[in-house]
């Protein structure tokens, strides 16, 4: 029987580094759309119908299936050919998350709550949409021959990563700067998550293309080539 230090060996592959924090992208924006947001919309004093009519736009989240398959037969011009097909895909919903996250803060709450969850079902769909992107990332960065060693692992440091995106860091983060701690204005702590965005684009960037891609049909090298 393998001991601990050996069953978590695996983890010493640098890619489960980016797949956590692909994690973190992809659980990150329910804090925006959901607890931040509805913090700040009781400090301005609405009532719980109107809460709950924001928590709508989660339901987006269920009937990502139904634009699953463009996600992966459209190719992105220009960025499809640099960084990878679902790279780009990641890459343009993470440029949607800043802008959305950035008006969704502009917005007010007390004069118009069709406008503020009008940004906020922006920020859920783009979400929905970088989960699509990441999901297949996750799968195809690894060789075939590695799914059933190392996929486990990838479906695990993923779910720690969003855990981390959406309660232990991007929760608490959030709240540390909305309240009373740093004092930040709830626009404010909204211009340092789409910051966040920003930030995440450039560590995609990084990434290693994946090592399969059935869109362009192309072969790229492995990671311990590169």
């Amino acid at each position: 029987m393998p001991t601990l230090l050996q069953s978590l060996r695996p983890l010493l592959d640098r890619r489960f580094l980016h797949i956590f924090v692909l994690g973190f992208a992809s659980g990150f924006p329910w804090v925006l759309h959901g607890s931040v947001l509805t913090l700040w919309m009781r400090s301005e004093g609405l009532t719980r119908s109107a809460i709950g009519y924001i928590g709508i736009v989660t339901a987006i989240y269920a009937f990502k299936w139904v634009w699953s398959p463009l996600i992966d037969l459209a190719r992105l011009p220009l960025l499809t050919r640099r960084v990878g097909h679902y790279r780009a895909w990641i890459l343009l919903t993470q440029c949607l998350l800043a802008i959305c996250t950035w008006l969704l803060g502009r917005a007010d709450p007390t004069g118009s709550l069709f406008v503020l969850g009008l940004f906020a079902l922006g920020v859920a769909a783009a979400s929905a949409t970088q989960d699509i992107a990441i999901d297949a990332y996750r799968i195809l960065l690894f060789r075939p021959d590695e799914i059933d060693t190392k996929q486990p692992y990838g479906s695990a440091v993923i779910t720690a990563g969003w855990w981390s995106g959406y309660g232990f860091i991007g929760g608490a983060l959030a709240l540390w700067l909305g309240g009373e701690t740093m004092g930040l204005s709830w626009p404010e702590v909204y211009n340092v998550a789409a910051g966040t965005f920003i930030v995440l684009m450039l560590f995609v960037m990084l990434m290693p293309e994946p090592l399969r891609d059935p869109v362009t049909k192309a072969e790229s090298v492995s990671w311990r080539e590169r």
